[in-house]
């Protein structure tokens, strides 16, 4: 499935109106997937149009991931910078039939960097493969995004209780 070409799909019109509840399940999103790969710290915020994930600073010990010849870590590792946009479809009730394209957002720019090398430009196979790993992760966790959503909600606000200082080098992520 790493390699399958998909047919690009548009963002649903849903996702580009304001809604508070929306934004807060894109930013905890970020975080449930961030949480999932083992990075604790996030803090997070929304209001009705704009939202955003401050990841915690990688950690100095962390191993050397080794040879990506398949494009696997890469793909695993933008899945977190599509977390939000599939946490919305997940919240919105939509289904997910191939790679949501959204271009000119920093999330998609971002995952886009992530798989450039591995798959070249705009593959829908890697982001599709992001994408699909976005959404089990957060099926499977879909208790703590809304948790975290909740939270946000209500106070606009969230933090982990592990925080650690932001990062100096702009390890964010955003909605819109």
């Amino acid at each position: 499935m790493l390699r399958r070409s998909w047919p690009w799909q548009g963002t649903p019109a849903a996702m580009h109106r304001p809604d508070l509840a929306r934004v807060a399940h894109h930013e905890a999103g970020h975080v449930v997937l961030l949480e999932w790969i083992g990075l604790d710290g996030a803090t997070a915020s929304a209001t009705p149009s704009s939202g955003l994930c401050v990841m915690p600073a990688l950690p100095a010990s962390c191993p050397d991931p080794g040879e990506d010849a398949t494009g696997e870590l890469a793909a695993t590792a933008a899945s977190v910078y599509h977390a939000g946009a599939m946490a919305e479809l997940i919240h919105l009730d939509i289904k997910w039939t191939g790679p949501v394209f959204y271009p000119a957002q920093p999330d998609h720019q971002r995952a886009e960097a992530m798989l450039l090398q591995r798959f070249g430009s705009h593959s829908s196979a890697g982001h599709g493969f992001a994408q699909r790993v976005a959404l089990h992760v957060l099926a499977g966790r879909w208790q703590r995004v809304r948790e975290i959503a909740d939270c946000l909600v209500k106070t606009g606000k969230w933090q982990s209780n592990k925080h650690t200082k932001e990062p100096k080098n702009g390890n964010r992520t955003t909605s819109h």
